[in-house]
């Protein structure tokens, strides 16, 4: 298994888990230009049960955290 990051994704007003999947190849993060990697995002149980949850592929800097890009697969 890959890196966990507990991460916000601003978009969406959740914040969650992202697990780690790999690196992205010839591209850095636009704001400190560290490393992007991609993986799968879920958000908190709360938001789940609140009928606000989230889950999908995200990039994000493992650096600084920043979501580079956010594509939800799963909400309810």
């Amino acid at each position: 298994m890959g890196n966990s990051y507990g991460v916000q994704v601003f978009c969406e007003g959740t914040q969650g888990t992202f697990e780690e999947q790999g690196t992205v190849e010839g591209q850095v993060c636009e704001k400190c230009g560290g490393r992007l990697v991609r993986g799968y995002y879920k958000s908190d149980p709360e938001s789940w049960a609140h009928l606000a949850g989230r889950a999908g592929f995200m990039t994000l800097c493992a650096d600084c955290g920043h979501v580079k890009d956010f594509q939800c697969t799963i909400m309810n």
